[in-house]
């Protein structure tokens, strides 16, 4: 009996996904999703007391993801020299963020408006951008060099959804991913 309420908890959790991702969270409705995944009103409230809850159980997954990306890349506290195999490292990690929750990333980034995730590209943005001017040499004009950094978080941010809105295999995201990061990260470093 417990493969039967998985499949159905999973069919829902795959519905829900398809109706977030071509709507938004705004726009969705349980009724699509109903719809969509072939189950009943009630067996829907069975698995999520609402949409908030289903939605929240699609997007946590990636959130906690690159959040630990982020600490992970960027937690170290020490300088970045962003050599060939840190680009790579980074690269690898962000081709397998998209791989695994390449759906949820566009969703969590561009089609979650009306939920506490919704200022989570900003979010990402400014931490990208944080640690872009941490690392700056002493005599660096930061303040000065402030909005270029935000310009350049903005830019890799919006890349990457790029990349995963058009993503065709592992290797063509792995590949276009290496680009982005060496392309931004070799203009970031000559101010380290």
């Amino acid at each position: 009996m417990q493969i039967l309420k998985d499949e159905i908890k999973n069919r829902i959790i795959e519905a829900a996904t398809e109706v977030f991702f071509d709507t938004g969270f705004i726009q969705a409705s349980t009724r699509r999703i109903i719809e969509k995944a072939g189950v009943s009103k009630g067996n829907l409230y069975n698995y999520f007391q609402s949409k908030e809850e289903l939605f929240y159980n699609i997007v946590a997954p990636v959130f906690n993801y690159m959040r630990y990306v982020l600490e992970e890349t960027f937690g170290h506290g020490d300088s970045e020299t962003f050599n060939p195999s840190e680009i790579n490292l980074l690269a690898n990690k962000l081709c397998e963020l998209l791989s695994d929750y390449r759906r949820q990333f566009i969703i969590l980034l561009s089609k979650s408006q009306g939920t506490k995730y919704e200022d989570c590209k900003d979010m990402l943005i400014n931490k990208l951008s944080e640690h872009f001017l941490k690392n700056f040499k002493p005599e660096s004009d930061k303040e000065k060099l402030q909005i270029l950094m935000k310009v350049a978080a903005m830019n890799t941010v919006n890349a990457l959804l790029e990349i995963a809105r058009n993503y065709k295999d592992d290797q063509w995201a792995k590949s276009n991913v290496e680009l982005l990061m060496k392309y931004h990260l070799s203009g970031i470093t000559q101010f380290y």
